[in-house]
């Protein structure tokens, strides 16, 4: 007579004991995924990308390109259509980045609005401007939000990754290039609007 209730008391712990196991793994899953991606575009975060960049430089044979992707006037979409038009935005480009890239490249948002791209392997400067061309066509294409059409367009910085260059020193080459970029295409709408 003892047996049957022993027994369904030996099943309804293991039961569950095994759900709680997989609540347990899951939730250490997710966790793990949220330490390293951010929360709203879903590509890797800052911390995580520059230590993926950092391994990923101490190859001495790897010829990789760095290149940093900055939304221009970001501000002005922020505070023209609000925050969550914002956050349309840096989906939508992050969502353009990862269909660009190969899947052994990496896609990392560093910024409020600014993105930053590893690509492995890549041949020449020619190689790296005809990237960064078709980058600027594509992540340049109109967005539509509730009807309404928003032109967005982005400034890039690249570099090529030499033997002995530290993350640190990419980073700031990247900037500097995305800046001047950002600096020319101020100059030529300015240009644009008093012609």
């Amino acid at each position: 007579n003892q047996y049957f209730p022993s027994h369904f008391a030996f099943r309804f712990v293991l039961t569950v004991s095994a759900i709680l196991f997989f609540v347990l793994i899951t939730t250490y899953a997710n966790r793990r995924e949220e330490a390293f991606h951010d929360g709203l575009t879903q590509v890797l975060n800052k911390r995580r990308f520059e230590k993926y960049v950092k391994t990923r430089l101490k190859n001495q044979e790897s010829k990789d390109t760095l290149l940093m992707i900055d939304i221009n006037d970001f501000k002005i979409i922020n505070d023209k259509y609000g925050h969550a038009v914002g956050d349309y935005v840096l989906i939508v480009i992050s969502e353009r980045l990862r269909k660009l890239v190969r899947k052994t490249d990496k896609v990392g948002r560093v910024g409020g609005d600014e993105f930053m791209v590893y690509l492995h392997d890549i041949l020449s400067e020619e190689h790296v401007v005809a990237i960064v061309r078709d980058m600027h066509e594509r992540l340049s294409q109109p967005m539509l939000y509730q009807g309404d059409r928003l032109n967005v367009t982005v400034s890039i910085g690249w570099s090529l990754t030499r033997s002995g260059t530290t993350f640190e020193e990419l980073y700031s080459l990247v900037d500097e290039k995305m800046y001047q970029e950002k600096c020319k295409s101020k100059d030529f709408s300015l240009s644009e609007k008093s012609s």
